[in-house]
C-alpha cells in the first residue's frame, strides 16, 4: 500500500513528519485555516484519525510504501 509522507508545519508553528493516505483536495477554510486555500483531507496513518492539511504548509512530499497494520 502506498502513502504520502511530508514535513508539515501546523497552525501553531510545530513541524513534524506526517504519513497519510490522501482522500480529496478542496479549496476552502477550516477552524485552523480561516483564509481560503487548498486543503487535503487524508487518513493520518500514525495518529489513526482523519485530518485536513493546508497544502501550503506541506514540504518534501514523497510517496512511500506503508505496511498494513
Amino acid at each position: 500500500m502506498k502513502a504520502l509522507e511530508f514535513e508539515y508545519t501546523n497552525w501553531r508553528g510545530v513541524r513534524a513528519t506526517r504519513r497519510v493516505f490522501p482522500d480529496a483536495v478542496r479549496w476552502g477554510v477550516t477552524e485552523w485555516h480561516p483564509k481560503p486555500q487548498w486543503l487535503m483531507s487524508a487518513w493520518d496513518a500514525d495518529k489513526g484519525v482523519a485530518r485536513e492539511f493546508a497544502m501550503k504548509d506541506m514540504e518534501n512530499i514523497r510517496e512511500v510504501a506503508h505496511e498494513a497494520e
